[in-house]
């Protein structure tokens, strides 16, 4: 592994009245075994709560039904949200990071996003996690790159992080 690429970027355009710091962090990991795995990009929402002295994060990502898995590469099946908190993923394997910090209403309208893709149908080449990643970007007014067919988390995320400034 080369290292992860991190960026962090503040899109506020005030100071939230609560004190609170509102971050939307968009992730890339490798597979433990990434030659039957390709990796994953996922979405982190967290709140430094400068009231209480505690930060709070909840994490999203987009898959295919593991029962279903097998047949994402003749079209369309199941897919959901996983709570991400619940993956052992080593740390280790983090490949990029944009941290993006903004306000507070941007960080709550863009959780909308985490009903909308729950339930959602899933297709390796149409509307996979990179595809949530990306409209969580649109959703913040960030300008992410299309994802092209068949483009690997990490590499997109890789994009993301190098294409995306102020």
């Amino acid at each position: 592994m080369t290292g992860e690429l991190l960026k962090k970027i503040d899109i506020r355009n005030t100071t939230d009245a609560d004190g609170n710091v509102y971050f939307v962090v968009f992730c890339s990991r490798d597979s433990e075994n990434p030659s039957t795995k390709p990796g994953h990009a996922y979405m982190v929402w967290g709140v430094e709560d400068k009231q209480a002295s505690i930060s709070t994060q909840k994490s999203f990502g987009f898959y295919p039904r593991d029962d279903d898995a097998g047949k994402a590469l003749f079209g369309t099946i199941p897919g959901y949200l996983a709570d991400e908190a619940t993956k052992k993923t080593p740390s280790d394997l983090l490949t990029a990071r944009l941290i993006v910090q903004t306000n507070k209403g941007p960080f709550f309208s863009s959780q909308h996003l985490i009903d909308e893709w729950r339930t959602s149908d899933y297709n390796l080449y149409k509307k996979n996690c990179i595809h949530f990643v990306r409209s969580v970007a649109l959703s913040l007014g960030l300008f992410p790159p299309p994802v092209p067919t068949l483009q690997l988390p990490s590499s997109y995320m890789k994009d993301l992080v190098m294409l995306t400034s102020l």
